[in-house]
């Protein structure tokens, strides 16, 4: 089995985070979520890491940077919904 090129990994990475970024802001802007339930922060958080895999890869900085914030945000309501 052919091993996949790393072009190809980041791209589906890419996929993946824009695909999961998409999905939360559904979610919430429907109603079929809080802000702070688990599925809208855990996909603004791999949403974002997997940006900022692809986006490094890609040496898109200012996507990195957005995406660096866009992490630090999910994290920081991560912590309030489980610590108060």
């Amino acid at each position: 089995m052919k091993k996949p090129s790393k072009s190809t990994v980041f791209l589906v990475a890419g996929t993946y985070g824009a695909i999961a970024l998409l999905v939360a802001y559904a979610l919430v802007s429907t109603e079929k979520c809080a802000p702070r339930d688990f599925w809208p922060l855990f996909l603004n958080l791999t949403g974002g890491l997997a940006f900022i895999a692809d986006n490094t890869f890609r040496r898109s900085w200012a996507t990195v940077g957005l995406n660096i914030c866009w992490v630090a945000i999910a994290l920081y309501g991560i912590g309030r919904a489980l610590f108060g």
